[in-house]
């Protein structure tokens, strides 16, 4: 390497340190040479938005979490907007430009935030977004029987289809448990109506098979029930779903022991000859809170296109929440047609 050379190379060098220098003042100055991540907190794994409702995920989180930032200077927190962001979410359901999600169809989505803190460390936080198609109430009854001293308890719940979809129930599930948490019994098999559902249609399940095979000693024994449905999309060819007109409470019924019944008329829309069916019927109370179910005392055949008279009995012997009922309302299904 001649003089020239060595002299250009040591003035390159000094520039390259120089220049090193200041990026490190810069560094320390503006942003204290931070390189932690920051945390996103407050967003669970799981989010569930009912279908049908307005729902703003970017608002929603703006509002929900919080983001910890650990810098030289000490520890900072930031609420969502005071940074710089983005999210990630499937299209189809997600305006990235308003913020607002699309609810009228159920399915589940992955949603991805990044976070950039303002020494520009970026952090990201997955999550699902699930938008439920059904809205349920839920609630249960434990009764002494009248001619013993054993407790029995009925379980039912309501469902309503609030999204856009024609969907089935594939299945529900029915547990209980104690006051330490214990399940107490299961039932995967509960009487309901209807099994499809469109849009705006409300149905009814309930269970008194547990409470068969239960053994309770004080009417406290179970203090929560937890239920579960599974449904899909389904053809709304292949529903099954009958009409059921108003329905006219009974307080003095012949074949039960409480006496308490509701009589009604169930219309056959289909061309076809109904052999069986099921009818369940929500009671509710002054608030329209759902406080019992009946189900079908007898199921008879339906002419095609025709109509048919039913009653539905509330099963307990106590008349605690006849006494309270207010209103009724039905919901019926074909189990099978003529021929099949």
């Amino acid at each position: 390497m001649n003089d020239r050379s060595s002299i250009i190379w040591r003035e390159d060098m000094k520039k390259s340190i120089l220049a090193l220098v200041l990026l490190a003042v810069a560094c320390i100055v503006f942003t204290g040479c931070d390189t932690t991540e920051p945390e996103i907190k407050g967003v669970r794994d799981t989010v569930e938005v009912q279908c049908g409702t307005d729902f703003n995920l970017e608002q929603y989180l703006s509002d929900t979490l919080e983001i910890v930032d650990v810098t030289d200077e000490g520890t900072k927190k930031y609420k969502l907007n005071e940074l710089e962001y983005t999210i990630k979410c499937d299209e189809t359901v997600y305006d990235e430009d308003t913020g607002k999600v699309n609810t009228d169809h159920f399915g589940s989505y992955d949603v991805e935030l990044m976070v950039k803190d303002e020494s520009g460390n970026k952090t990201k936080k997955t999550f699902k977004l699930n938008l439920e198609a059904l809205i349920i109430e839920k609630g249960f009854y434990t009764y002494q029987n009248e001619f013993d001293d054993e407790f029995s308890i009925l379980g039912y719940c309501s469902y309503k289809n609030t999204s856009k979809d024609f969907i089935k129930i594939t299945n529900i599930e029915f547990n209980y448990y104690d006051k330490e948490g214990v399940s107490m019994g299961t039932c995967n098999s509960p009487d309901l109506a209807p099994e499809y559902l469109d849009n705006g249609t409300e149905g009814y399940a309930m269970d008194m098979f547990t409470g068969w095979n239960m053994v309770l000693t004080d009417k406290d024994d179970v203090t929560k029930m937890k239920v579960k449905i599974n449904y899909q999309m389904a053809d709304p060819e292949a529903d099954t779903t009958l009409d059921v007109g108003d329905m006219n409470m009974l307080y003095s019924y012949d074949y039960n022991v409480s006496g308490f019944a509701a009589e009604t008329v169930v219309t056959n829309p289909y061309g076809k000859a109904v052999v069986n069916y099921d009818l369940i019927a929500g009671m509710y109370d002054k608030d329209g809170k759902l406080i019992g179910v009946m189900d079908l005392s007898d199921s008879g055949t339906i002419p095609a296109n025709g109509k048919a008279k039913a009653i539905t009995v509330w099963g307990p012997d106590p008349t605690t929440r006849p006494d309270l009922t207010k209103s009724v309302k039905g919901a019926a299904c074909v189990c099978s047609f003529e021929g099949e």
